[in-house]
């Protein structure tokens, strides 16, 4: 099998021992090997607190030999111990070395400290010691590639994220867009009102007659409060959201009705919510998204279709552990063809007007960022969509 190899010019060797003649020798024995074409580079500390020094100028280490006994009996085995535990190093590949095999048993320091190898100085032949370092470094690659393939998934999964949130606020601009002439026309109203109210209050100052001004200055209120709801509404949905939160439906479905209701107000179509009561833990922002994109498509229809008595009835219930909203209109369904792409990216049956985002970040928000699921079928008047979360 071919072994991914680390991108690095050399293998860094950390030699640790008191004595310099054992450094010297194991240099000897292990000067001018390679391993993977590549060159070993020795690092050297006489002590664990040296060893320490050391490792905290070159992190990439691939390979420590270790004495044990050096200026405290257990001098490298609490250097590993700072290794392991202290600085959670899990590549670096440990070699214990000692010449005193019998304080220090084998199968006691493999079992209590996390290394790769244990070599014992009075019969570590040059043969053993070079396979011993070869094994480790194979070791080391292995975990680099384990390593490597990791932060490529989470690279991967981040630049994911990135478009899905590119994508969701290239949605809500595009809805934007339809939305500010549906706001624009459900202000026109109360701004000819407020105009002819202010025209009345002008009257009244120039005849002198105020009784009625307390009803006037009411009326005015009342208008500025509507045009204040709906831009709250607006505001509210535009808003970048993430974080989940408990609301109740009936409150959502209220200001997507709320922010369409100028659009509505030429066609003329019923519409209605059936669930009080049901309550959400989610991303109000998002669900809010998807139930205005159903509703507004629904009312496009009718206005295509010129349909006079156009209905559109969400509802909600639970089933078992989780919600379930169905948006359905009486708008006479979509066909066959539709169907199979009406989820599809930039896929739209508006012409020039349609962007295709829509439906697709609608199923993106409700799977990816809602954690749940949404479908459509034909119903015999229309369409019916459904909108399955998590309770």
């Amino acid at each position: 099998m071919k072994r991914s190899v680390p991108r690095c010019k050399e293998w860094k060797i950390l030699l640790v021992d008191d004595e310099p003649d054992v450094i010297g020798i194991t240099r000897f024995v292990l000067d001018g090997y390679e391993f993977a074409g590549r060159p070993f580079v020795f690092l050297e500390a006489n002590s664990a607190q040296e060893a320490k020094e050391v490792i905290a100028q070159h992190p990439d280490i691939s390979v420590a030999i270790i004495d044990i006994i050096m200026e405290e009996d257990d001098a490298g085995l609490e250097l590993v111990r700072h290794l392991r535990d202290e600085l959670g190093n899990q590549l670096i590949r440990l070699l214990i070395r000692t010449g005193q095999p019998g304080t220090f048993p084998p199968e006691e320091i493999f079992l209590e400290y996390e290394i790769n190898d244990y070599l014992n100085k009075n019969d570590l032949t040059h043969q053993r010691l070079q396979f011993s370092v070869v094994a480790a470094l194979r070791a080391y690659c292995d975990l680099k590639e384990i390593e490597y393939r990791k932060e490529e998934r989470e690279r991967i999964l981040e630049e994911k994220l990135q478009q899905q949130a590119l994508l969701i606020q290239q949605s809500k601009m595009a809805v934007m867009g339809e939305m500010l002439p549906i706001i624009a026309h459900q202000w026109r109203q109360p701004l000819s009102a407020i105009n002819i109210v202010i025209s009345e209050i002008e009257e009244m100052l120039s005849r002198n007659e105020m009784e009625d001004l307390p009803e006037v200055v009411a009326d005015l209120h009342r208008f500025l409060e509507f045009m204040n709801d709906t831009m709250k509404s607006f505001t509210h949905f535009f808003r970048p959201e993430k974080t989940r939160h408990r609301f109740m439906l009936s409150r959502s479905v209220e200001r997507v009705f709320q922010l369409l209701e100028g659009h509505n107000r030429a066609i003329q179509a019923q519409l209605t919510y059936e669930g009080e009561g049901i309550e959400l833990n989610s991303i109000e922002n998002e669900l809010q998204q998807i139930l205005l994109d159903l509703v507004k498509n629904a009312l496009d229809q009718f206005q295509s279709g010129k349909k006079r008595d156009g209905k559109l009835r969400i509802s909600a219930r639970r089933e078992g552990d989780q919600t379930v909203i169905a948006v359905e209109d009486n708008g006479g369904g979509i066909s066959p063809e539709q169907q199979k792409a009406i989820f599809d990216l930039h896929y739209t049956t508006k012409g020039e007007e349609g962007t295709g985002i829509g439906l697709y970040m609608s199923r993106l928000i409700a799977t990816e960022s809602l954690g749940g699921e949404l479908t459509c079928e034909n119903t015999p008047e229309g369409a019916r969509f459904i909108l399955t979360l998590p309770a």
